[in-house]
């Protein structure tokens, strides 16, 4: 870029007009000078240059001896020190720190004005067997992507129907959609039975969810998170720890997704061709033989 079209970037972006940059860099050229050297100069009108002077020196930016009535045109013009630039911002760089210190003390009394001590976030809990199926099983028509952690809930805490159709309604309402499920889960003999089980059952298993596992122990997951939106939704029923949890935060969301989509990028995918090569799944044989 020219300097010359830099230059005068720069001092917009510092602050000076169009008019104040081209008047104070022909001053800076002409040394002493005058409004009308400047005007003829630049081609900006002389009442318009008289103007502008005025403002750069009230800046700091040029010293002005003036004359008044008819000799207003011999007023002497002297750029100051282009350093002068430096000065000026390194004052306000002292007086905004001083600000902030300022703004700071008094935040906390504005913000609780602002909120008004309401919530923008919603927190329901669901104790048991049933909460913890409600909340598995809560699906909406919202199409976003979702990001779970998932170390596949076992059949028994539903039992092998009502987890079917679970999963076949989740699948349906994906179908009309455009998005993406990234599901992280750990690689045990549990999950390998879950997910080959899964893929035989439904050939559409897999059309919307991506599955990856990590290059490391995952073995202790014990829950399944799945985010969506602002929408978090916690599944707990190993154990005796048994409930479901639905929160809508929008910074507790963005934070697992953040953590999600930070491990997704070293995780290794699950395809089709892996399950495949785990074998047949003797459970759904022995389910379809009953």
């Amino acid at each position: 870029m020219d300097i010359i079209k830099r230059s005068t970037q720069v001092l917009k972006e510092f602050g000076l007009s169009e008019n104040e940059s081209t008047v104070y860099q022909s001053a800076l050229r002409l040394g002493e000078t005058s409004p009308f050297a400047i005007a003829k100069e630049t081609g900006v009108p002389r009442t318009t240059v008289y103007a502008v002077l005025t403002d750069l020196a009230l800046k700091g930016l040029i010293e002005l001896e003036s004359a008044t009535g008819l000799m207003k045109q011999q007023t002497k013009v002297k750029a100051r020190n282009p350093s002068a630039l430096r000065e000026i911002l390194w004052k306000k760089r002292e007086s905004l720190v001083k600000q902030e210190v300022d703004i700071v003390e008094i935040l906390p009394y504005l913000k609780k004005e602002y909120l008004k001590d309401e919530t923008n976030a919603d927190f329901q809990f669901f104790p048991g067997m049933e909460g913890a199926n409600k909340v598995m099983f809560d699906y909406d028509d919202v199409d976003q992507d979702i990001y779970v952690f998932d170390y596949q809930v076992p059949m028994d805490a539903t039992g092998s129907k009502a987890m079917n159709k679970g999963i076949d309604k989740g699948i349906k309402l994906w179908s009309k959609g455009k998005s993406m499920e990234y599901n992280l889960t750990p690689i045990t003999p549990w999950s390998k039975h879950v997910l080959s089980y899964q893929v035989e059952r439904n050939p559409h298993y897999l059309d919307r969810v991506q599955y990856r596992y990590l290059p490391f122990e995952m073995q202790g997951l014990s829950l399944n998170i799945r985010v969506k939106g602002n929408r978090t939704w916690i599944v707990s029923v190993k154990g005796n720890e048994v409930w479901g949890l639905k929160i809508r935060s929008q910074n507790l969301a963005d934070s697992i997704a953040q953590i999600h989509q930070s491990l997704w990028k070293i995780a290794v995918p699950i395809t089709k061709e892996l399950i495949a090569s785990w074998g047949p799944n003797e459970y759904l044989l022995a389910e379809i033989a009953k």
